[in-house]
């Protein structure tokens, strides 16, 4: 079998790397709909973000996005990924109200998180961002949200159109 897929050894040796560097918590995520309790794994290896504010995004199986969320709701972000095998996709990304996360004896509290729904089989449980435990991290996304701000404050007022765009 791995000599008909001349890449195979090297995604194995990748997904192993990943399984030694994740490191496990446990995590209550709570929603209007209720919360519930998993153990999840902080990946080094993803890196996604929510495109309009720059959070960072973890990612949820789509099974136990159905126990917290028994219906989805209507609103949410679509969160452009890519992943080994696979060029470009999308996933749906909702924000979580609360979420706590105990590691290492430490308990930390977040709000307004983003998940995104993966629906493929290779996903179990949560995989947390690891940006979300960095303060640098939530800097910079501080920081791309003022730029952009200021870009299009800058933009509307060269065009005459200052305020007129409001969100």
């Amino acid at each position: 079998m791995h000599s008909s897929c001349p890449d195979s050894e090297a995604v194995l040796q990748e997904q192993e790397e990943r399984k030694k560097t994740a490191a496990a918590c446990e995590v209550k995520l709570i929603t209007e709909a209720g919360s519930v309790c998993v153990t999840a794994f902080v990946d080094t290896g993803n890196s996604l973000t929510e495109p309009i504010s720059g959070k960072p995004v973890s990612v949820i199986d789509a099974e136990l996005f159905a126990v917290l969320w028994p219906k989805a709701p209507a609103i949410y972000r679509v969160i452009p990924y890519h992943s080994v095998g696979k060029a470009h996709g999308i996933m749906r990304g909702y924000q979580v109200p609360e979420m706590e996360v105990e590691t290492d004896g430490i308990s930390r509290h977040f709000r307004d998180v983003y998940v995104a729904v993966c629906e493929e089989k290779n996903v179990s449980g949560l995989i947390l961002n690891p940006h979300l435990f960095s303060r640098t991290g939530e800097q910079k996304q501080n920081r791309k949200f003022v730029k952009r701000k200021e870009r299009a404050d800058r933009d509307d007022s060269e065009s005459g159109n200052a305020g007129k765009t409001a969100v």
